[in-house]
């Protein structure tokens, strides 16, 4: 369920061997494939929709780099605040 989440909230971008080393080699990379699809098919892939901060966040990765980080920061209070 770890890798699930990472795979839905975080943006990066996680390799299922790499999960698969971070638990010593407890879990296979198939047992933890196998546990994924186990948990998509019991939550009839219901899983978290984007919400509107999602959006904003995704927005603010396109901006120019030469947008300074204080002025992207300040945008995303804003929009926290909406």
């Amino acid at each position: 369920s770890f890798y699930l989440a990472i795979k839905l909230n975080e943006p990066i971008v996680m390799g299922i061997d790499h999960m698969s080393r971070m638990t010593r080699g407890f879990y296979s990379e198939e047992e933890i494939a196998t546990m994924e699809q186990d948990i998509l098919f019991s939550l009839e892939w219901r899983v978290s929709s984007p919400t509107p901060m999602d959006f904003v966040r995704h927005l603010l990765e396109l901006l120019p780099e030469s947008v300074h980080p204080s002025c992207a920061e300040g945008m995303l209070q804003s929009a926290k605040m909406k």
